[in-house]
């Protein structure tokens, strides 16, 4: 049966080449061989290469190409001896693995078995990411439970796993949750005023803001508010709604023309890393 993930050999013997396209041919993998960088390039280019076979004496020019170009994809470098010092030169500039020359099959198997463990996740992410329409996440933290790493790993795991998202994007959402989800804790269940973060009363080295929250997460009434953030994925947009039990801010205030600084200056970061920020009219929820 063929194999989905397609393999890349590069090796200037042809003895080498042959030797691996018989193994690969009796296992049922698609393979390709080349015997330089430029054909591997060619193939890396318009071929879905799963992973990359790669003699010692050509390792750090395939490294190079894959480590700028194609770094998803694992390099396995192959050496004649088991002295050769470009083992551990390869290894440090990104290779995965190795295989000492003459392999068996048995060997060339498992590391291939290794890596197309992690393939096939991929793929399969990739696939429920093309059949997903609509994917809905909800979470409720109180005040004193507030975890916000547990719920940024949450969140990210979600949209890379369901929708395609670039590390740029994903770096932006993850500081607009952060800073909304902040808010809503110490400005919004909290009740804190940013100017205290500058007040150092009668010479103490901790800020009125920092003690007044202390104090704060000590009562019930603040401590068991709510926030409330909902994930929502739909065709090529993402929504995200945080919402605390607070009073609420003024929205006159926090629109479009406010310079932010009763607020701090975590508005702004907002606005300017997301396409829409908008605000129901009680002021707590973003």
């Amino acid at each position: 049966m063929k194999k989905i993930i397609k393999i890349l050999v590069v090796d200037n013997q042809s003895s080498t080449r042959n030797n691996i396209k018989k193994m690969l041919t009796q296992i049922g993998y698609q393979a390709f061989f080349v015997e330089d960088g430029y054909e591997a390039l060619n193939l890396l280019e318009t071929e879905n290469i799963a992973l990359v076979f790669s003699d010692s004496q050509l390792s750090f020019e395939i490294l190079q190409i894959c480590r700028s170009m194609y770094p998803q994809v694992p390099v396995v470098v192959m050496t004649r001896n088991s002295n050769d010092e470009g083992i551990i030169e390869a290894l440090s500039l990104g290779a995965c693995d190795y295989l000492i020359e003459s392999f068996d099959e048995k060997q060339l198997l498992s590391v291939i078995r290794r890596f197309e463990v992690l393939f096939y996740e991929k793929w399969q992410l990739s696939e429920c990411q093309e059949l997903v329409n609509q994917i809905q996440v909800d979470f409720v933290f109180s005040s004193e439970k507030l975890n916000i790493d547990k719920l940024q790993q949450i969140l990210q795991n979600t949209m890379k796993n369901y929708w395609k998202i670039s590390k740029n994007d994903l770096l932006n959402i993850s500081v607009a949750v952060e800073e909304s989800v902040l808010n809503a804790h110490e400005h919004g269940n909290l009740e804190l005023e940013s100017a205290w973060k500058n007040d150092y009363q009668n010479g103490e080295s901790t800020t009125l803001f920092e003690k007044i929250k202390h104090e704060r997460l000590q009562k019930t009434e603040f401590a068991q508010r709510k926030i409330k953030i909902q994930l929502i994925i739909k065709n090529s947009k993402v929504k995200i709604t945080v919402e605390d039990e607070g009073p609420g801010f003024r929205t006159c205030e926090i629109g479009p023309n406010t310079s932010y600084k009763h607020y701090g200056m975590g508005l702004m970061i907002i606005k300017n890393l997301m396409d829409d920020v908008s605000f129901n009219d009680k002021g707590n929820r973003i």
